[in-house]
């Protein structure tokens, strides 16, 4: 199995993952004061969603580059289903916001 994509080493890809998931723990989308508050599950995705899809892609890369491809997979899929919620929880926000 080759442990590139594009040319670019897996664990590289992994640690600018795991850069941008740090960079959205400080960055997601702050809620608007005069907005009534947020459901606790669509606050949940909206506050942690994003930062744990990057986190998922890179222990995807991770184990995909030490062989473990069904695992790798299956943090992949993860990832691809909680980023489908992350976008569903932030245009319903976008839309009660906009209301």
């Amino acid at each position: 199995m080759d442990n590139t994509l594009f040319g670019v080493p897996l664990a590289v890809l992994g640690f600018i993952c795991l850069g941008i998931a740090l960079t959205y723990y400080f960055i997601w989308p702050q809620p608007n004061p005069q907005d009534p508050p947020r459901p606790a599950g669509r606050g949940f995705v909206l506050r942690w969603g994003h930062m744990l899809v990057w986190l998922l892609l890179a222990g995807a890369c991770f184990a995909a580059g030490r062989g473990i491809g069904a695992f790798a997979a299956l943090l992949g899929v993860a990832g691809l289903l909680l980023y489908i919620a992350f976008l569903a929880a932030i245009f319903q926000d976008r839309k009660i916001a906009a209301k």
